[in-house]
């Protein structure tokens, strides 16, 4: 593709050099830069694309793109982009031949439950036929190939890329998790979607956002600026954002569908008229504006209920049968999310990704909804993230019978300093310090396997083990290194064959 057809896709960009260069790829990453490639220098946080102009051209760059006041002197063709993280994604879109318009595209956002209702997505598309795709956190996936994920919405490069992939192994859809991050940061630029969810707003990433009210504005921008003039809105109205947010697009998108989902509130366009919840899952008769049908699905919690009702309404928007709809929640299960691990030794233990104060505060209280017995819950916080979470965190686990605090990914921080914050969050909510797993304690074990070994020891039947935090990750990070670590696998060792300390 010409470079000069490229610049005229993006109002107020210039173009200085000559604009029949053919263009093969973009990216933002000196390191992948090949013969073919426009190099674009986003300005960052702590340093300049353009650092790394020079190794990209001597990779191979044919043209260089920059923002507006950016000066840089080189033989190549030079694009001046109005606003570079736009112009990269609007970039990508054009090269990939704008893939997206030839799926029907579903976001989902929410600080919790993305990866769990686009899964469930891809369950129901599955039983009615569809072939679709996934992008999130658990990985992506398109067609029948599997690829592991470094963010839950992939840079706009890489994203164009796949749904160009998935356009070409004839996917009719595509469910998308969508990041506050990716939306801040443009990435999902040059896509229009057909449908989108919002979830709801809790604390996290307040790191990168700085307050909840920023937060909650990066999330809206995926309805305000990309759902398309003739899409549909999903939205959770048990949360209180996602009345705010209904209020907003009523006033500021009047072309719009928007649907409302609820647990408890009858006047919303999707609800249960009634939901039976216990230890094998979940079973009620859902009502919506297309139609009112039994759903029975192996997923556990309350949270679950409103993430199935949730996938509903998106998929009949999408065109697919209610019937369809049954047999895809009745099979739907989700790596890391609430996932049980089977074992014949009479309790349950089950791995979760809650990572956040409201995420953790809502799995505790599903397991104590159904659990007989003690709740042991293992869990510990990511280093280098919103350091405010911590504490807070440590004063929900004090809702377990007994906690073991333990190593996440520590990344570049001090894994006995992330332990004690959380500690002192779980004394103040009337857990006693132990230096051993016990009921009414809180106890540090910095070894993460150990720290398995040790409640799934102590648990009897009739009670659950909870591993947190980490959910379908394969790994843990600390100093820069990644190594293997799977919560699941580690904990079906210990349960089968032992794994010793």
């Amino acid at each position: 593709m010409m470079l000069g057809h490229l610049a005229n896709q993006i109002p107020g960009a210039t173009l200085s050099g000559e604009p029949n260069t053919e263009v093969l790829a973009v990216t933002h990453d000196s390191r992948k830069v090949g013969p073919g490639t426009l190099f674009v220098a986003l300005p960052g946080r702590t340093v300049d694309g353009l650092t790394f102009a020079p190794a990209a051209i001597q990779r191979g760059a044919v043209a260089i793109a920059v923002e507006a006041q950016a000066r840089f002197d080189c033989d190549l063709p030079l694009l001046t982009l109005p606003h570079p993280r736009q112009g990269l994604a609007v970039l990508a879109a054009e090269l990939c031949g704008r893939p997206a318009d030839q799926l029907f595209v579903i976001g989902v956002t929410g600080t919790n439950g993305k990866t769990t209702v686009s899964s469930i997505i891809s369950e129901i598309c599955m039983a009615a036929g569809i072939i679709s795709g996934q992008i999130g956190t658990n990985g992506h996936r398109v067609g029948s190939e599997s690829l592991p994920a470094q963010f839950t919405t992939p840079e706009a490069p890489q994203l164009q890329n796949l749904l160009r992939a998935m356009v070409d192994r004839r996917a009719q859809l595509v469910a998308m998790e969508v990041s506050s991050v990716g939306l801040e940061e443009h990435r999902v630029d040059g896509i229009s979607f057909d449908a989108c969810a919002f979830l709801n707003l809790t604390v996290d990433h307040l790191d990168y956002h700085g307050s909840m009210d920023s937060y909650g504005k990066a999330k809206a921008r995926l309805f305000l600026e990309r759902l398309s003039e003739s899409g549909t809105a999903v939205l959770c109205v048990d949360d209180q954002y996602g009345i705010q947010l209904e209020r907003e697009l009523r006033r500021n998108r009047p072309t719009i569908d928007i649907r409302t989902v609820s647990l408890d509130n009858r006047d919303a366009g999707i609800h249960f008229e009634h939901l039976e919840i216990n230890h094998s899952g979940l079973a009620g008769r859902l009502r919506t504006p297309d139609g009112c049908f039994d759903i029975d699905s192996p997923m556990l919690g309350r949270f679950n209920a409103l993430n199935l009702a949730v996938a509903v309404g998106l998929c009949q928007y999408a065109g697919v049968s209610n019937e369809s709809i049954q047999h895809g929640i009745a099979v739907a299960q989700v790596r890391g999310r609430l996932q049980r691990i089977s074992n014949d030794r009479g309790f349950d233990v089950i791995v979760d990704y809650a990572h956040s104060p409201d995420a953790l505060e809502s799995v505790i209280g599903t397991i104590k909804d159904v659990c007989v017995g003690r709740l042991w819950l293992v869990f510990g916080c990511g280093g280098d993230r919103d350091t405010s979470k911590r504490k807070p965190m440590g004063r929900i686990s004090g809702r377990a019978d007994a906690v073991i605090v333990t190593n996440d990914n520590p990344r570049s921080e001090t894994p006995q300093s992330i332990a004690d914050e959380i500690v002192i969050g779980a004394i103040e909510a009337g857990l006693d310090f132990s230096s051993d797993a016990c009921l009414g304690s809180v106890c540090v074990e910095l070894d993460r396997a150990s720290a398995i070994r040790r409640a799934i020891n102590a648990a009897q039947p009739g009670d659950f083990v909870l591993i947190a935090g980490k959910g379908h990750e394969t790994y843990q990070e600390q100093n820069g290194v990644r190594s293997d670590f799977d919560d699941l696998e580690v904990a079906r060792r210990i349960l089968t064959e032992g794994l010793p300390c």
